[in-house]
């Protein structure tokens, strides 16, 4: 019994475009928003009572920065990103509330355009 080998197809797009389009990246997939809101509130949950204020704007403006980054914001949604996450991982109350994963997963079942 012999075995056809067949030809790979040819991309036309350069080499690593394809990761860059979402392919094998979680957070440019459909469940990027909810694993971003999950990311933010494990930051929030992880800063210290007591040094939440102190220890809480530099962790959530850096997560947040970072998860912008990863979702492929621009520089300005970046940066709002990094101040949404330095308030929320600084406020006193919110470390129990999963506030992040539920913004998360509404902006997941939310229909396109709206």
């Amino acid at each position: 019994m012999q075995v056809e080998r067949l030809p790979l197809e040819e991309s036309d797009e350069p080499p690593g475009e394809g990761a860059r389009r979402g392919r094998g990246d979680p957070f440019r997939g459909s469940f990027g928003p909810l694993l971003a809101g999950i990311l933010i509130d494990l930051a929030d949950f992880l800063t210290p009572l007591g040094l939440g204020a102190k220890l809480g704007v530099p962790v959530g403006a850096l997560v947040g920065y970072l998860l912008g980054v990863r979702l492929g914001l621009t520089l300005r949604q970046r940066l709002i990103l990094a101040a949404v996450g330095a308030a929320y991982c600084s406020l006193h109350g919110t470390r129990l509330l999963p506030l992040g994963t539920l913004v998360g997963a509404l902006l997941r079942v939310r229909p396109r355009g709206a």
